[in-house]
Protein backbone atom coordinates (compact mmCIF):
# COMPACT_ATOMS: atom_id res chain seq x y z
CA UNK A 1 0.00 0.00 0.00
CA UNK A 2 1.39 3.40 -0.92
CA UNK A 3 1.70 6.18 1.64
CA UNK A 4 -1.06 8.14 -0.12
CA UNK A 5 -3.46 5.21 0.28
CA UNK A 6 -2.49 4.85 3.94
CA UNK A 7 -3.14 8.55 4.54
CA UNK A 8 -6.45 8.44 2.62
CA UNK A 9 -7.63 5.54 4.82
CA UNK A 10 -7.00 7.35 8.15
CA UNK A 11 -10.56 8.72 8.65
CA UNK A 12 -12.01 5.19 8.53
CA UNK A 13 -9.50 3.72 10.96
CA UNK A 14 -10.37 2.84 14.56
CA UNK A 15 -8.50 4.43 17.47
CA UNK A 16 -6.54 1.19 17.90
CA UNK A 17 -5.59 1.13 14.22
CA UNK A 18 -4.52 4.78 14.36
CA UNK A 19 -2.39 4.05 17.41
CA UNK A 20 -0.70 1.25 15.49
CA UNK A 21 -0.15 3.62 12.55
CA UNK A 22 1.56 6.11 14.89
CA UNK A 23 3.74 3.36 16.32
CA UNK A 24 4.74 2.25 12.84
CA UNK A 25 5.51 5.86 11.87
CA UNK A 26 7.68 6.22 14.98
CA UNK A 27 9.63 3.12 13.92
CA UNK A 28 10.07 4.60 10.43
CA UNK A 29 11.41 7.83 11.97
CA UNK A 30 13.99 5.84 13.89
CA UNK A 31 15.05 3.85 10.81
CA UNK A 32 17.35 6.52 9.39
CA UNK A 33 15.98 5.85 5.90
CA UNK A 34 15.11 9.22 4.27
CA UNK A 35 12.09 7.79 2.39
CA UNK A 36 10.69 6.15 5.52
CA UNK A 37 11.22 9.35 7.52
CA UNK A 38 9.36 11.40 4.91
CA UNK A 39 6.54 8.86 4.85
CA UNK A 40 6.38 8.83 8.66
CA UNK A 41 6.18 12.61 8.81
CA UNK A 42 3.35 12.53 6.26
CA UNK A 43 1.39 9.89 8.20
CA UNK A 44 1.86 11.69 11.52
CA UNK A 45 0.79 15.03 10.03
CA UNK A 46 -2.28 13.40 8.46
CA UNK A 47 -3.19 11.64 11.72
CA UNK A 48 -2.84 14.92 13.63
CA UNK A 49 -4.97 16.80 11.09
CA UNK A 50 -7.71 14.16 11.03
CA UNK A 51 -7.88 13.80 14.80
CA UNK A 52 -7.81 17.58 15.25
CA UNK A 53 -10.72 18.03 12.84
CA UNK A 54 -12.67 15.26 14.60
CA UNK A 55 -12.01 16.85 18.00
CA UNK A 56 -13.23 20.25 16.77
CA UNK A 57 -16.37 18.69 15.30
CA UNK A 58 -17.05 16.75 18.54
CA UNK A 59 -16.52 19.91 20.60
CA UNK A 60 -18.96 21.88 18.45
CA UNK A 61 -21.55 19.10 18.59
CA UNK A 62 -21.25 18.62 22.35
CA UNK A 63 -21.25 22.36 23.08
CA UNK A 64 -24.69 22.60 21.52
CA UNK A 65 -26.10 19.90 23.82
CA UNK A 66 -27.62 20.16 27.29
CA UNK A 67 -26.02 18.11 30.09
CA UNK A 68 -28.87 15.59 29.82
CA UNK A 69 -28.32 15.20 26.08
CA UNK A 70 -24.59 14.75 26.65
CA UNK A 71 -25.26 12.06 29.25
CA UNK A 72 -27.48 10.15 26.83
CA UNK A 73 -24.85 10.53 24.08
CA UNK A 74 -22.07 9.35 26.41
CA UNK A 75 -23.93 6.19 27.40
CA UNK A 76 -25.22 5.57 23.89
CA UNK A 77 -21.66 5.47 22.54
CA UNK A 78 -20.32 3.55 25.56
CA UNK A 79 -23.28 1.59 27.03
CA UNK A 80 -23.63 0.92 30.73
CA UNK A 81 -22.19 -2.36 31.92
CA UNK A 82 -24.33 -4.43 34.27
CA UNK A 83 -22.22 -3.25 37.22
CA UNK A 84 -22.65 0.38 36.14
CA UNK A 85 -26.42 -0.13 35.95
CA UNK A 86 -26.33 -1.32 39.57
CA UNK A 87 -24.26 1.72 40.59
CA UNK A 88 -26.65 4.19 38.99
CA UNK A 89 -29.79 2.35 40.10
CA UNK A 90 -28.59 2.34 43.71
CA UNK A 91 -28.11 6.11 43.51
CA UNK A 92 -31.48 6.74 41.84
CA UNK A 93 -33.33 4.57 44.37
CA UNK A 94 -31.48 5.91 47.42
CA UNK A 95 -30.79 9.62 47.07
CA UNK A 96 -28.88 11.20 49.92
CA UNK A 97 -27.08 8.02 50.99
CA UNK A 98 -23.39 7.58 51.72
CA UNK A 99 -21.00 5.73 49.44
CA UNK A 100 -20.77 2.97 52.04
CA UNK A 101 -24.55 2.51 52.11
CA UNK A 102 -24.87 2.64 48.32
CA UNK A 103 -22.15 0.02 48.00
CA UNK A 104 -23.72 -2.20 50.66
CA UNK A 105 -27.03 -2.07 48.75
CA UNK A 106 -25.35 -3.76 45.80
CA UNK A 107 -23.32 -6.19 47.91
CA UNK A 108 -20.04 -4.35 48.34
CA UNK A 109 -18.03 -3.21 51.34
CA UNK A 110 -16.45 0.13 52.15
CA UNK A 111 -16.57 3.02 49.72
CA UNK A 112 -16.28 0.88 46.62
CA UNK A 113 -19.49 2.41 45.19
CA UNK A 114 -17.77 5.80 45.04
CA UNK A 115 -14.66 4.38 43.36
CA UNK A 116 -16.59 2.46 40.69
CA UNK A 117 -19.04 5.32 40.05
CA UNK A 118 -16.08 7.65 39.56
CA UNK A 119 -14.43 5.24 37.11
CA UNK A 120 -17.69 5.06 35.17
CA UNK A 121 -17.78 8.85 34.87
CA UNK A 122 -14.09 9.18 34.04
CA UNK A 123 -14.43 6.70 31.19
CA UNK A 124 -17.02 8.99 29.57
CA UNK A 125 -15.54 12.36 30.53
CA UNK A 126 -14.73 13.32 26.94
CA UNK A 127 -18.41 13.21 26.02
CA UNK A 128 -19.82 14.42 29.34
CA UNK A 129 -17.80 17.35 30.72
CA UNK A 130 -14.58 17.79 32.71
CA UNK A 131 -14.48 16.67 36.32
CA UNK A 132 -13.79 19.28 38.97
CA UNK A 133 -10.63 19.07 41.08
CA UNK A 134 -10.85 18.27 44.76
CA UNK A 135 -10.20 21.32 46.90
CA UNK A 136 -8.24 19.28 49.43
CA UNK A 137 -5.93 17.25 47.15
CA UNK A 138 -4.43 17.10 43.69
CA UNK A 139 -7.01 14.81 42.09
CA UNK A 140 -10.25 15.00 40.16
CA UNK A 141 -13.69 14.28 41.61
CA UNK A 142 -15.24 12.14 38.89
CA UNK A 143 -18.28 11.06 40.92
CA UNK A 144 -19.18 14.72 41.24
CA UNK A 145 -19.77 14.94 37.51
CA UNK A 146 -23.20 13.34 37.91
CA UNK A 147 -23.95 13.84 41.60
CA UNK A 148 -24.63 16.50 44.17
CA UNK A 149 -23.00 15.93 47.52
CA UNK A 150 -23.79 17.11 51.02
CA UNK A 151 -21.85 16.48 54.20
CA UNK A 152 -23.95 15.36 57.18
CA UNK A 153 -23.42 16.20 60.84
CA UNK A 154 -21.08 13.20 61.27
CA UNK A 155 -18.92 14.36 58.36
CA UNK A 156 -20.09 11.65 55.96
CA UNK A 157 -20.68 12.64 52.35
CA UNK A 158 -24.09 11.83 50.91
CA UNK A 159 -24.76 11.53 47.18
CA UNK A 160 -27.78 12.40 45.06
CA UNK A 161 -28.12 12.31 41.29
CA UNK A 162 -28.13 15.79 39.80
CA UNK A 163 -31.82 16.60 39.19
CA UNK A 164 -31.40 17.56 35.53
CA UNK A 165 -29.98 14.10 34.78
CA UNK A 166 -32.82 11.91 36.10
CA UNK A 167 -34.80 12.10 32.84
CA UNK A 168 -31.66 11.30 30.86
CA UNK A 169 -31.11 8.11 32.85
CA UNK A 170 -34.82 7.31 32.43
CA UNK A 171 -34.23 7.51 28.67
CA UNK A 172 -31.56 4.87 29.20
CA UNK A 173 -34.04 2.67 31.10
CA UNK A 174 -33.02 3.60 34.65
CA UNK A 175 -35.96 4.85 36.71
CA UNK A 176 -36.62 4.83 40.44
CA UNK A 177 -37.83 1.43 41.62
CA UNK A 178 -41.45 1.37 42.65
CA UNK A 179 -41.83 0.96 46.36
CA UNK A 180 -44.65 -1.22 47.73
Amino acid sequence: MTIDKIIAAIPEKSPEERKRMRENAAAWLASGDAKKIAAANGVIAALDACEGAEARERHERLSAMTPAQRLVAAFASDPLTETERLLVQALIDNPGETSTTLGRLIGWKGKSWHMHFGKMCKRREATLWPAAKFESRDAYFYSGMLTEQAQDEKGDWRFTLKPDLADAFATLGLRPARRA
